[in-house]
């Protein structure tokens, strides 16, 4: 009887250690970062769209460059780079531990013409047409900002404005002129409605889904 259940309790202990092995592998992640500049002149872009097709991993790149994606599913990925004013690139890479793929975008015009906008007169116009200067973000770079509740970061290269970060999901954002670390001149909409707090006139970016 003792013999019998040593061979049982090994036997499950090795079905367990199995079990865990192949989860471990199934788990496997790694880390991509890398440099995206311009063809050309190889100057380094800011505010690059990095995604993982297929997955919820994405980020944007810094004012060098320099991005990081982390948690990437291990094996072979297709890695993807937008930003408005380039043609998208692709890249497919063997993920596992810290890979560095560096890329090169091409310029690519954007007609104006194209672009409709609404925040200005309330309705659908075209840019070119609009009364004021008005700057379009692309959905996409939206999504990655928003998913960290750094909404604001996209608006990090928009001519005319300027951004202040005082935390991780703490921003001041100014048109036009001299930025601080406690402006709220700026009035932010979300479908028409107020972000700001009424006590603190501020707002709370984390919160907006």
């Amino acid at each position: 009887m003792f013999l019998r259940n040593v061979r049982v309790h090994s036997l499950i202990l090795s079905t367990l250690c199995t079990l865990a092995a192949t989860a471990v592998g199934a788990q496997t992640t790694g880390t991509i970062r890398g440099t995206v500049t311009r063809s050309g002149d190889n100057e380094a872009l800011a505010g690059v769209q990095v995604t993982v097709r297929g997955y919820g991993v994405a980020t944007v790149t810094n004012t060098n460059g320099q991005y990081l994606l982390q948690r990437v599913p291990g094996g072979e990925q297709v890695i993807v780079f937008r930003w408005l004013g380039y043609a998208p690139l692709e890249k497919t890479v063997m993920v596992g531990g810290e890979t560095t793929v560096d890329a090169t975008l091409e310029p690519r015009p954007v007609s104006l013409a194209d672009i409709a906008v609404t925040a200005v007169s309330r309705e659908p116009e075209r840019s070119v047409e609009a009364p004021a200067a008005s700057t379009s973000i692309e959905p996409r770079v939206l999504q990655n900002v928003g998913a960290t509740g750094q909404v604001p970061m996209a608006l990090a290269q928009a001519p005319g404005v300027d951004l202040a970060q005082s935390g991780v999901n703490d921003f001041n954002i100014n048109a036009r002129g001299f930025n601080s670390s406690l402006n709220r001149r700026v009035l932010t909409l979300l479908d028409g409605r107020d972000l700001a707090i009424a006590f603190l006139g501020a707002q709370e970016w984390s919160s907006i889904p």
